[in-house]
């Protein structure tokens, strides 16, 4: 029942190796100055943003109506298929090639950006309405730290954008948000964005590799299904019930915030393979967090 999302999947893939092997340049080509080549070339830097926002989606929605069509399988059926499906997952390395697609869109549309520069006239900031950049001061409360475990990306981006990343660019500039952020991570994190160096340019480019690293909701997704699939089981005591339910409960709150329905049968047969009697089963079965 799979197999017509997998070879969808496939077939966008393989244009998404396409694009990324030929990619657009995001370089304004020597001595082009006049108006009309500049907008030739932001026609086609719209285009390719437009094709490879495109491909993305596709994937995006075949890999959501793959996950759609395994909650009208049987409980045998579903669990057999996540194991092709994560083994479809390693093989065809989908995820990394969407991932690579959104940090191009991103490529494309700072350059479009630039050549939106060249084309408008920047407004004049007289001396009157300019405003002063702040000296650098730590927030008052402390901010999240992200150690590069996928499931807790979400949470961490939502508390430092609402701190630190929306604040006007007036109020802190880019170079002190860059320094804040590499603040924030830690371990695998860090090294992702290590090679950048901190100055007011590499604050974008910082966060939208992280997104693809990090921030891909279909990886995050199958992270959690995975923690499911290997979480330790209960050996029916006190102590160990409540170790396995507070282990459950990280990982069913991660999938809410997901968007995962919870009462879906694979879910629920997760959970129960993971108890070693149907009485654990039961028991766990009882606290509020997943019935």
């Amino acid at each position: 029942m799979s197999s017509p999302y997998s070879t969808a999947i496939t077939v966008y893939n393989k244009k998404a190796d396409d694009m990324l092997a030929n990619k657009e340049s995001t370089e304004i080509p020597r001595g082009m100055n006049d108006i009309s080549s500049l907008q030739d070339l932001r026609r086609s830097i719209s285009k390719a943003i437009d094709r490879a926002s495109f491909i993305a989606d596709k994937i995006e929605e075949y890999q959501r109506g793959w996950q759609s069509i395994q909650n009208s399988m049987s409980i045998t059926e579903r669990l057999d298929d996540v194991k092709t499906q994560s083994t479809f997952v390693k093989d065809s390395e989908y995820i990394e090639n969407v991932a690579e697609l959104q940090m191009y869109i991103h490529s494309l549309k700072q350059f479009q950006r630039q050549l939106d520069v060249k084309l408008i006239p920047a407004p004049v900031v007289t001396p009157a309405s300019a405003r002063r950049l702040p000296m650098l001061q730590l927030p008052s409360v402390k901010l999240p730290e992200f150690n590069g475990s996928l499931p807790e990306w979400p949470s961490f981006w939502q508390k430092f954008k609402t701190m630190i990343h929306d604040l006007d660019p007036l109020d802190m500039p880019a170079i002190h948000k860059l320094h804040f952020l590499k603040e924030c991570l830690k371990g695998r994190a860090a090294n992702a964005i290590s090679d950048l160096e901190e100055v007011e340019a590499n604050y974008q480019p910082a966060i939208a590799k992280l997104q693809a690293e990090f921030g891909n909701s279909l990886a995050i997704k199958q992270s959690l299904y995975h923690s499911l699939q290997i979480l330790k089981p209960t050996t029916g005591k006190r102590d160990d019930l409540r170790r396995f339910a507070d282990e459950l409960d990280k990982i069913c709150s991660h999938l809410t915030r997901m968007g995962e329905d919870l009462e879906s049968l694979l879910i629920q047969e997760l959970i129960q393979a993971a108890s070693v009697s149907g009485q654990n089963y039961d028991l766990i079965s009882k606290f509020p967090s997943y019935r």
